[in-house]
């Protein structure tokens, strides 16, 4: 008898910490543990539902970029107003840092939100998209980085059966004049 009513405290915990709808959730991040230089390689985020304090959602990225502590320690690292996916339902994004190559670039990791799983699910390649810019009416998200010293490579991604798919690439030279 002890040990059911342990799995069903168990069970119950789990299910109730389980969102029924994306608004119930709120997040904090927290840096992972600082090297002895005073570095961090990781920041950690969880999601509540409600007032629980059990996290229903738990993440840890490695940072990328500049990761010295005083620098970075009152960065917000959580975006969760932003619809990416374009269902009208808010994700999260998580900046893990910049990329400095010759101008600063922007990294973040992302989740959407699944209606049928009540889950989020992490949108795999979403690294890679440095500086993403959220169209919501053209229902893209452009990248723009910089390709080489005289050369931005801007890529365009839309979803396509949910997963973020490149429709268009292309090169400018910023430093080119266009009446020439």
């Amino acid at each position: 008898m002890r040990h059911l009513f342990a799995t069903l405290l168990c069970l119950c915990t789990f299910f109730g910490a389980q969102a029924q709808n994306r608004k119930d959730y709120h997040f904090e991040a927290t840096l992972g543990q600082p090297t002895d230089d005073g570095c961090f390689g990781s920041v950690i985020v969880k999601g509540y539902v409600g007032s629980s304090g059990i996290p229903s959602f738990e993440q840890e990225h490695e940072l990328v970029g500049l990761t010295d502590g005083e620098l970075i320690k009152d960065t917000q690292r959580v975006y969760d107003k932003e619809d990416i996916n374009f269902d009208g339902i808010p994700d999260l994004q998580i900046f893990l840092g910049y990329y400095t190559n010759g101008r600063v670039e922007a990294s973040y990791a992302a989740y959407v939100w699944n209606t049928k799983s009540k889950r989020f699910e992490k949108v795999e390649g979403f690294e890679d998209i440095v500086n993403p810019e959220v169209d919501a009416k053209a229902k893209t998200i452009t990248s723009t980085a910089r390709y080489s010293f005289n050369d931005l490579l801007i890529q365009t991604y839309s979803w396509k059966k949910g997963k973020l798919k490149l429709i268009k690439e292309e090169h400018q030279n910023p430093f080119e004049d266009e009446d020439e």
